[in-house]
């Protein structure tokens, strides 16, 4: 992965679609949340944390956009 950045190409009905979108690895969220790979691991086992993309039997890759859209949705506000 070149700096996390990727193009994704898929082909549906006989077309195919770019998805410009920036993927991050399991190791690269890990440091940018500050939570291990274990943790990650778990949170995707429970269907809990950033939604992410499982390529073949082992690859799992992170958009971007879901995590941010994660972040989101999970920030606290505290009480005035």
């Amino acid at each position: 992965m070149d700096g996390g950045r990727q193009t994704l190409t898929l082909t549906a009905g006989g077309q195919n679609r770019d998805f410009p979108e920036t993927y991050l690895s399991p190791e690269e969220l890990a440091k940018k949340l500050h939570v291990t790979i274990g943790t990650l691991a778990n949170w995707r086992s429970a269907a809990i944390g950033p939604a992410f993309v499982k390529v073949g039997k082992r690859k799992i890759l992170y958009g971007l956009t879901d995590v941010e859209d994660y972040m989101a949705a999970n920030r606290q506000c505290p009480a005035a």
